[in-house]
């Protein structure tokens, strides 16, 4: 485990995400599937074009993730690509999205609160 979220995530929570649906999550949907965890897919994204987004990364991300000591294993460097586990692209879309979803539940908190001039 880490001592925190990595700053490769947390420059990935900068961005505006839709936020969580109820109930779905795409990483819980196969995470069951055991012989699916242990032989996943990958998603490919070019390095030469980092502003491209693939089913919610975009490369300059993926690129980033490469730094990261959490994601050995899961994200491979293939010269003009990275290939990231499509498990772990799973799990990062559904928690940039449920950490959209409890900001926007404490912005509307914080909204309630009377305020003191």
């Amino acid at each position: 485990m880490t001592k925190g979220i990595p700053a490769e995530i947390l420059a990935m929570l900068r961005e505006e995400w839709e936020g969580s649906q109820e109930g779905y999550s795409a990483f819980e949907s196969v995470a069951e599937e055991q012989e699916r965890l242990r032989n996943p897919s990958y998603y490919v994204h070019d390095k030469g074009r980092p502003e491209i987004d693939n089913n919610g990364m975009r490369s300059s991300e993926a690129i980033a993730m490469l730094k990261a000591a959490l994601f050995e294993g899961l994200v491979h460097d293939r010269g003009n690509s990275v290939f990231v586990n499509e498990h772990l692209q799973h799990a990062l879309v559904d928690f940039c999205n449920e950490v959209t979803t409890a900001w926007r539940r404490f912005e509307e908190r914080v909204e309630r609160i009377p305020r003191k001039s």
